[in-house]
């Protein structure tokens, strides 16, 4: 193999963002899933029995209460896991919604498109009940059902992410034109990293990236030098920007 020169930087082209990727090891996040469990699905289930059993008034004011609680120890523990804030370009798009410093993980979440409009509305609904509880205001029964169901359908949109935590991400295609080549590469980004991003490839096409800046590529840091090998060249390295893209790529793994 021979070593491409004195490089440092590389940049990729984007189409590596446009392929199909499958998750190939994940870590398992067994305490922040048992706490999950105890503090979200154990509660919907006693709120779901409570409001069975002739619930007055008042009864219908603490279950409110208690959903509400339910969604942001969702929201808690699925921050305590990824680290919203620090996901690559959350910070500038809170700064843009002005949320206060400690705050905005509902927004985050929409965000990555991880609530949908329908969901995030009734949440939202749910969010308003909780802060402006009055008499004339508190939902019936059958109203009641009907939010502690879409609580537990959030708790189960994110269920997946806490339970397991992926750390690697690998994409492998064949070299169409060559009958034995194979082109290979892997990304590894998310909370186990701090959301920086780095790629390695064994064998990568060399009409994907160049050794000179090209508008919306992909710089690459090499932590070791360029080789070129039978198809393409091998290179081990991390992304300097920030892009959303691998984050968006990094949850539709799941």
């Amino acid at each position: 193999m021979i070593t491409l020169g004195n490089i440092t930087n590389i940049w990729v082209s984007p189409e590596i963002l446009d392929l199909e990727y499958y998750a190939s090891f994940s870590s398992y996040n067994d305490e922040s899933y048992h706490t999950y469990k105890h503090k979200v699905y154990e509660d919907i289930m006693r709120v779901e029995y409570q409001l069975r059993t002739y619930p007055t008034e008042l009864d219908i004011r603490g279950k409110i209460e208690t959903l509400g609680r339910i969604v942001r120890e969702c929201i808690k523990i699925f921050d305590d896991v990824y680290k919203l804030r620090k996901i690559p370009g959350a910070k500038e798009f809170l700064q843009k919604k002005r949320k206060k410093k400690n705050g905005g993980q509902w927004e985050v979440l929409k965000w990555l498109n991880l609530v949908k409009p329908l969901m995030a509305n009734d949440l939202n609904y749910l969010r308003n009940q909780v802060t402006h509880l009055q008499k004339s205001s508190l939902p019936n029964l059958k109203e009641c059902e009907r939010i502690v169901e879409f609580v537990w359908y959030f708790a189960r949109s994110l269920d997946t992410f806490i339970k397991k935590t992926i750390t690697e991400i690998e994409y492998e295609v064949e070299y169409k034109r060559k009958e034995d080549g194979i082109f290979a590469w892997f990304i590894k980004t998310g909370p186990s990293f701090g959301w920086k991003t780095g790629i390695y490839s064994p064998s990568f096409p060399i009409e994907m990236c160049r050794t000179t800046r090209k508008d919306n590529w992909i710089e690459v840091s090499l932590l070791k030098p360029v080789n070129q090998v039978r198809y393409g060249i091998s290179f081990n390295g991390q992304v300097l920007s920030e892009h959303k893209a691998f984050v968006d790529l990094y949850f539709s793994s799941y």
